[in-house]
């Protein structure tokens, strides 16, 4: 079991201790809470970004299918009568 502490000065000493160790789990949460903040906001960038990088491979895609549909007709058309 702790001891208890029998004077004055021991009492203000363990305050002391105690309000410093309170300060320190104080400025850790502060700063825990700062980078969570900041990697909250980076995810949200990074959500965003693939997004949009989703999307232009969408359109690429359907711009590569209309490319090689209009080459495919092509080769078709080009043809000479007798093939």
């Amino acid at each position: 079991m702790a001891s208890v502490p029998g004077n004055k000065r021991e009492v203000e000493i363990l305050n002391e201790s105690i309000n410093e160790r309170l300060q320190e789990l104080e400025e850790k949460i502060s700063f825990q809470e700062d980078a969570m903040q900041k990697i909250e906001e980076e995810l949200i960038y990074h959500q965003k970004k693939v997004t949009t990088l989703e999307k232009m491979v969408g359109d690429l895609r359907l711009s590569l299918k209309k490319i090689e549909n209009n080459v495919g007709s092509e080769k078709l058309s080009d043809l000479p009568p007798h093939f």
